[in-house]
């Protein structure tokens, strides 16, 4: 996990570990954090970082289906910001095929 700063706002990245790339076919997460506050972005990652570690965990535990992790990726992958009530705009993820 990494956060940037380009332009004043903060940056959030993260890459997909090997393992799971066979299901989610991207190299890494990365979209704009909408602040210009260095706390904020941190506490934000954190957060996303999280939630996107559990989200690796399920994927591996081999509990669910093609369809089923197909379906958690879409609900859980692409995450907005609105979504973790930071009170920030919209984000938006690009989804894959």
């Amino acid at each position: 996990m990494y956060i940037y700063k380009r332009n004043q706002t903060y940056y959030y990245g993260l890459s997909i570990p090997h393992d799971l790339k066979i299901l989610i076919p991207l190299k890494e997460i990365r979209f704009s954090l909408h602040t210009t506050t260095k706390k904020e972005a941190i506490h934000s990652s954190s957060i996303l970082t999280s939630n996107y570690y559990k989200l690796f965990s399920q994927l591996r535990s081999g509990l669910y289906t093609q369809e089923e992790s197909k379906t958690l990726i879409n609900r859980r992958l692409y995450l907005n910001i609105n979504q973790l009530n930071l009170n920030t705009p919209r984000v938006i993820i690009n989804t894959f095929q």
